[in-house]
């Protein structure tokens, strides 16, 4: 089954003006614009009668009765005007509900505006990890001071304790079923994919991810935790440290690439990632036109 996108088209509408305009260096932020109830509202609408005729696995998991609730939660959330950021937590939360693992507000298939408001931040951290019995420990310094050794266990983040964030990223986390051990996996921060759901939820759920963070930390074999504080980095510059060969400053590597391996194109190796539907990927070079690539790729081979 397709991975599904997020319909409404509301959450696009919100970011004319001053979600991506400019303003004068001196002034204060200006308040996030709201989407208003009724076009949310709709749009919830729209959402269960295309789930309700099409989704497979609606009610898989789910009884009818449990797939009316989630919706009414989700139109009580939507009783008041909300920005961008709440309104697609408020869709990511009730998509988690249904237990599928194709069933999400796919992060490359949104419009590329939506992608640069909530996904291009400078909030990821500095490093990757893995949830081990419920911490988060380090596996992967991305940092210029290289402070964090493999094995270093992430106490807090901004105040904010480990477990606590994985718990309100759990509600998002999408599996088949009871498959929690997946969830738990899936909030990992690999440096291997593209977007990543940690990197994308954690400054939703925690606004005070920003451009510095103030991590408590125990490395491995220490008494005692120290408190660091690191510099914030941005997706496109995370993964060229992770990958140790990425794109250039502000560039985003190529979903599809085909090169030559042997200096004479007698020998090619081609390398295909996700396919998108959307005309919008996110950020990605790609824009979902694969025939056109590969025709491309084919005649230079």
């Amino acid at each position: 089954m397709p991975t599904h996108r997020l319909l409404p088209t509301a959450l696009a509408a919100c970011l004319l003006g001053t979600v991506l305009g400019s303003r004068p260096a001196s002034a204060q932020p200006a308040a996030p614009p709201k989407l208003s109830s009724a076009d949310l509202l709709e749009d919830v609408d729209v959402l269960r009668r295309v789930y309700e005729a099409a989704h497979p696995g609606l009610y898989r998991y789910n009884t009818k009765a449990d797939s009316d609730r989630h919706f009414a939660d989700l139109r009580a959330v939507f009783a008041r005007d909300r920005t961008l950021a709440e309104a697609y937590v408020a869709f990511s939360q009730f998509l988690a509900k249904v237990r599928c693992g194709h069933t999400y507000a796919n992060f490359f298939n949104q419009d590329k505006d939506v992608a640069k408001a909530l996904f291009a931040g400078k909030n990821r951290v500095p490093f990757c990890f893995r949830w081990i019995d419920g911490k988060m420990v380090v596996i992967r310094d991305l940092f210029a001071e290289k402070a964090l050794k493999p094995g270093t266990e992430v106490l807090a983040i901004n105040g904010v304790k480990a477990s606590d964030v994985l718990a309100r990223l759990m509600t998002v986390a999408r599996a088949d079923g009871g498959n929690d051990a997946k969830r738990v996996a899936y909030l990992e921060v690999r440096g291997t994919g593209g977007y990543e759901a940690f990197d994308i939820f954690l400054p939703l759920f925690f606004p005070s991810a920003a451009e510095r963070m103030e991590l408590q930390v125990r490395a491995p074999g220490a008494d005692r935790p120290v408190t660091l504080t690191v510099a914030a980095q941005q997706h496109a510059q995370r993964q060229a440290l992770a990958s140790g060969k990425g794109p250039a400053k502000g560039e985003a590597e190529p979903l599809w690439k085909f090169e030559e391996l042997d200096g004479g194109w007698r020998t090619c190796g081609c390398r295909v990632g996700p396919f998108t539907t959307a005309s919008g990927t996110g950020g990605r070079s790609s824009t979902g036109e694969w025939t056109t690539w590969s025709s491309g790729a084919s005649r230079r081979w």
